[in-house]
């Protein structure tokens, strides 16, 4: 929590101590590394890529990398502190690179840069498919998706595993279109929108005995819409 909220005293301290690392992973493989970028705390991403720099490259459940969480987020500088400290331009599990993110948001600046990087790096990038580029209104309700992390709005697909995160592990349409499924193989995902409602036509459940078996992890789902930036309810920009 502490690399999310941006409090950077608090995560020099736990890394002081000695009972935790940069490269620590949560029930998603996400590191503290990770967080710091996914949520825009450039100081505390300095701090980190100080203390363990090989944890740039650290992927989580999903393939994605700290460079994928900062490009599809619109960090800019967080960005370019990751590429200045060795990040590559991985793909995640599901193909999708960080200049695929940064060009499905419209974040034309950090296109650019990773572009630029790829080009001085001699890594081909411009046949990358272009994804259409996709906006959300910036007061809309929504939910996040446990797998992009990014709002999924109230009118929008949203597959939902009743087990998972204490019943509220989302899947946003783009993310389980590619492959991404929830935390356990053999859970099947709700088919709803993001507001809640299921589809009367697709009904889906997780098996009951299955929820003995989860690794609950602590999700907050923000349902009263955002101000378009990073925010305690993990935010899109």
């Amino acid at each position: 929590m502490a690399t999310r909220s941006g409090y950077l005293d608090v995560v020099e301290l736990l890394l002081t101590d000695g009972n935790t690392s940069a490269s620590s992973k949560d029930h998603l493989g996400r590191t503290l590394l990770y967080d710091a970028s996914n949520k825009g705390h450039h100081a505390v991403v300095n701090y980190l890529l100080s203390r363990d720099p090989s944890a740039v490259n650290l992927t989580d459940r999903y393939g994605s990398t700290c460079l994928s969480a900062a490009a599809r987020k619109g960090h800019f500088e967080i960005a370019k502190s990751l590429l200045d400290a060795g990040a590559e331009m991985f793909p995640d599990s599901f193909d999708r690179t960080p200049l695929w993110w940064a060009r499905r948001h419209g974040h034309t600046a950090i296109s650019q840069l990773l572009l630029e990087h790829a080009k001085t790096s001699g890594i081909t990038a411009s046949s990358e498919i272009f994804p259409e580029v996709i906006k959300m209104e910036a007061h809309a309700p929504y939910r996040i998706c446990d797998v992009c992390d990014l709002r999924i709005p109230a009118d929008g697909v949203c597959h939902r595993c009743s087990a998972c995160n204490g019943g509220e592990f989302d899947i946003c349409g783009d993310c389980f279109t590619s492959g991404a499924r929830c935390l356990q193989p053999s859970h099947e995902p709700m088919y709803m929108n993001s507001s809640g409602h299921s589809n009367d036509n697709v009904h889906y459940g997780c098996n009951e005995d299955d929820r003995d078996q989860e690794d609950l992890g602590d999700h907050e789902n923000n349902m009263d819409g955002g101000d378009g930036q990073d925010c305690d309810m993990e935010g899109w920009f």
